[in-house]
C-alpha cells in the first residue's frame, strides 16, 4: 500500500527493535522533494487498521541491497528513522488521563504522551498494548477489552471508557445498597417513605 502513494517508487517495511519494543519502520524512495507522512498516513488508514500503518519512517534515495539483489536488512536498520504525530500535543486534563499517560510514556519509552497521541502512531503494538490493558486494570480495578484500544486508541477514549464503567460500577454499588436496606424496611416504613396508603 505505501508503494501505491503518489511519489514513492519503493519500499520495504521491516521491524525494528525487540519484543514489545519492535516498531513497524518503512524506508521508502521519494522521488519528489520532501515526503508529508501526515498524508502518507491518512492514505493508509484508508486500507489498514492502524496498527499495521508504520510508527517510523525512513527516506532514502535508493533501498541498499545485497549482493543477491535482495533488500539490504541490515544496511536498512543503521537508518534511524523519525515519528511524526499528526495531532496537536494536548496534555492530561484530569487525574484519570495523567495516570493514563504516564503508563503510556513509561511502556512506550516516551518522554510525554497527549490525550490524542494515536498508541500506534507512538510505536504501540499489539503486544504493548496487551501489558498496557493488564496496567489500566491493576491501577483502575477495571477490566478494559483490547479491541476498545484497537478501536479508539487515544488516552482521551480511554479515559472516558474508565470513566463510564466506574460510574456504572458506582451506580451498581448505591443500588444494591438501597435494595438492601429496603430489604430491612416492612411495608409500613415503605408505605411512608413512598406517600403511599
Amino acid at each position: 500500500r505505501i508503494s501505491q502513494f503518489e511519489g514513492i517508487s519503493d519500499c520495504v517495511v521491516l521491524v525494528q527493535g525487540e519484543n514489545e519494543r519492535s516498531v513497524l519502520v518503512a524506508y521508502v524512495v521519494y522521488d519528489e522533494q520532501e515526503l508529508d507522512l501526515g498524508k502518507l498516513k491518512n492514505f493508509l488508514k484508508l486500507f489498514l487498521p492502524d496498527y499495521m500503518i508504520p510508527a517510523g519512517f525512513v527516506e532514502l534515495e535508493s533501498i541498499p541491497l545485497t549482493p543477491n539483489g535482495k533488500a539490504n536488512r541490515k544496511a536498512l536498520l543503521k537508518h534511524e528513522y523519525k515519528v511524526e504525530q499528526s495531532v496537536e500535543f494536548i496534555p492530561p486534563r484530569n487525574e484519570t488521563e495523567e495516570i493514563l499517560a504516564n503508563i503510556w510514556a513509561e511502556m512506550l519509552e516516551l518522554d510525554a504522551v497527549g490525550v490524542k497521541d494515536n498508541f500506534f502512531d507512538l510505536g504501540g503494538h499489539s503486544l504493548l498494548a496487551t501489558q498496557i490493558i493488564a496496567r489500566v486494570k491493576d491501577h483502575f480495578q477495571i477490566e478494559l477489552s483490547l479491541s476498545a484500544l484497537f478501536e479508539t486508541p487515544t488516552i482521551e477514549n480511554m479515559a472516558v471508557n474508565i470513566l463510564t464503567q466506574e460510574a456504572q460500577t458506582a451506580d451498581l454499588d448505591a443500588m444494591s445498597q438501597l435494595l438492601a436496606e429496603l430489604e430491612d424496611m416492612d411495608s409500613e416504613d415503605l408505605k411512608d417513605i413512598l406517600g403511599t396508603e
